[in-house]
C-alpha cells in the first residue's frame, strides 16, 4: 500500500491509501557502445526504468521511461 497526502504531511486525516496491485517497474542496465560503434565501454551502462499502472477513473494506463548513464568514474 502506498500514501498519499494532499497537504503533503503523512500521518494527517487527508492521507489517501492507494494499492500497488495496477503498478509494473521495469529496469534494464544496457551496455553502452564506444564512439567506434563496435566496442563496448567497459566503464559505461545505460540505466532504463519503465513505470506502468492504471489508477483513478480511468483504466488506460500511463507509462514512465527514465533514462541514464552511468559512469565507473565520478
Amino acid at each position: 500500500m502506498l500514501f498519499r497526502s494532499p497537504d503533503g504531511i503523512l500521518g494527517t486525516a487527508d492521507d489517501v491509501g492507494m494499492s500497488l496491485a495496477n503498478f509494473r517497474r521495469q529496469i534494464q542496465i544496457n551496455s553502452v557502445l564506444e564512439a567506434d560503434g563496435v566496442t563496448t565501454d567497459p566503464n559505461l551502462k545505460q540505466i532504463v526504468v519503465t513505470v506502468t499502472y492504471t489508477g483513478g477513473q480511468s483504466t488506460v494506463p500511463r507509462t514512465y521511461t527514465v533514462n541514464a548513464l552511468i559512469s565507473a568514474f565520478r
